[in-house]
């Protein structure tokens, strides 16, 4: 666990570095925070993963990735997934296409390192397998948040 905070806290490093070298500072956000600066013009849903669907598994990702300054996204990373591995590429994939657009507290297109939590539901009208009694959602936002608080210098991090 150790090695993947210290590897995303490289990549913010690097990410900051690369989008400052261009004129721009790159700020982390919460998905809360991000709001404040980019809001989103085009989302695409992602596509549920085949064999979780035939097994009848539900979960989450969680995806880190950077809102450049003309609205698109990039430097995507996998932050935490329930069940682990299942849902991360068709999240990735899906963010990967948003659009965002400045709001009106960032004319100037500041560029955003944030993330989100894509939830994968079957709408079955039962219980999935593997989602219970844990709740993937909230392992997802918990381990999420952890990892982002540690790139932030937040007090309860690593």
């Amino acid at each position: 666990m150790r090695y993947r905070v210290n590897l995303l806290f490289f990549l913010a490093v690097c990410v900051g570095s690369a989008i400052a070298g261009q004129g721009d500072t790159l700020i982390l956000a919460s998905p809360e925070q991000s709001r404040d600066y980019w809001k989103i013009k085009q989302v695409t849903n992602p596509y549920y993963p085949g064999e979780a669907a035939r097994k009848g598994v539900e979960g989450c990702a969680a995806i880190g990735f950077v809102i450049e300054s003309d609205g698109s996204t990039s430097n995507l990373r996998s932050f935490a997934g329930y069940p682990p591995g299942v849902f991360m590429r068709a999240a990735t994939d899906a963010i990967r296409k948003w659009k965002f657009t400045p709001s009106e507290t960032n004319p100037s297109r500041q560029p955003v390192y944030t993330y989100q939590i894509i939830e994968f539901h079957l709408d079955t009208g039962s219980p999935a397998r593997g989602t219970e009694p844990e709740n993937p959602a909230g392992k997802c936002a918990s381990e999420a948040k952890r990892l982002f608080d540690s790139l932030t210098g937040k007090a309860d991090a690593i």
